[in-house]
């Protein structure tokens, strides 16, 4: 241990954490109540429409849980710092990146899993839906991009700062990757949450709000959709080509921006054993667990 670090209080860290994940658990099992009745239903059709009023009502009930501590104001807080296009496009090409990256991890865990006689190819199905219907569509653009943002960059990242900035980012991208409740998705959203929760902080949560939006639509059911004609290698040679290069420009501008980067670390880094203690939390461990098991039952037995 280093000359001078702090060690973190377990019980301040745990008692905070729980309340985190109180309200995380509650968002979940919100959500959770409005889609079950379209199960019930042979042709789900109202399935998105319930997971809509879901995640409305999962928010509110945030608010209202934490109305003392958070609020809008609290939640788009702007840090004095004013987004540029060139910063945006710098953040969009990092962010683009945990495409690519994911996609590797992706291979060496379903080569993990295969020696256990376990695939993710049910998962990876999953992962990559594209929307079937409008009101789809709008809830994968519009609804999950502002109702997430504003609970895991919101309430989350918010919630857990006091601990300093790079747990809490850490911590709120964590939250979000076991929220997707699938493990190839688990592994971008844990990527990507650290680049959102990074803006939020840096700037705003409008901004991680919006790279949410482009990631969601115009990555996801635009590209698909302009992409159906083609054949599947071609589909396979535009991801790969494109991501590639996002990967390869990403790496060229972490490196030059390692110094900066790592002093920020340095200086917003947690006392020692806050993250020991904030995974050992009661309420994080059944946050985790609720949302892990669905994810461990989605695998398939080889």
């Amino acid at each position: 241990m280093e000359q001078g670090e702090k060690t973190a209080d377990p019980r301040e860290v745990r008692d905070h954490i729980n309340l985190t994940a109180f309200g995380m658990i509650l968002y979940s099992l919100t959500t959770l109540l409005f889609v079950l009745p379209s199960e019930f239903l042979s042709d789900g059709r109202f399935y998105w429409h319930l997971a809509t009023l879901g995640a409305v009502a999962g928010v509110a009930v945030l608010f209202f849980l934490y109305r003392r501590t958070m609020s809008v104001p609290v939640l788009f807080a702007r840090s004095g710092r004013e987004m540029t296009p060139p910063a945006f496009l710098l953040f969009l090409i990092v962010f683009f990146s945990a495409q690519m990256t994911s996609t590797l991890l992706e291979l060496g865990l379903e080569a993990l899993l295969n020696a256990l006689g376990l695939s993710m190819e049910s998962s990876l199905v999953y992962a990559t839906l594209t929307s079937t219907s409008p009101m789809m569509l709008f809830y994968a653009a519009v609804v999950a991009p502002v109702a997430e943002e504003l609970v895991y960059r919101g309430f989350c990242l918010r919630l857990t700062q006091r601990f300093g900035k790079v747990f809490a980012i850490v911590f709120s991208a964590f939250a979000f990757a076991v929220m997707h409740e699938n493990l190839p998705q688990a592994v971008f959203a844990f990527q990507a949450g650290l680049v959102l929760g990074f803006v939020t902080l840096r700037y705003s949560l409008h901004w991680a709000i919006l790279m949410h939006f482009i990631n969601n639509f115009v990555l996801g059911d635009l590209a698909d959709t302009l992409c159906a004609f083609l054949p599947e290698n071609a589909q396979a040679l535009l991801y790969y080509l494109f991501f590639g290069m996002m990967l390869i420009s990403a790496v060229f501008v972490m490196s030059a921006k390692r110094g900066m980067l790592g002093a920020w670390l340095q200086e917003n880094r947690a006392e020692k054993g806050t993250y020991r203690y904030a995974l050992t939390a009661l309420l994080m461990i059944v946050l985790i667990l609720m949302h892990l098991v669905p994810a461990l039952l989605l695998l398939d037995i080889l």
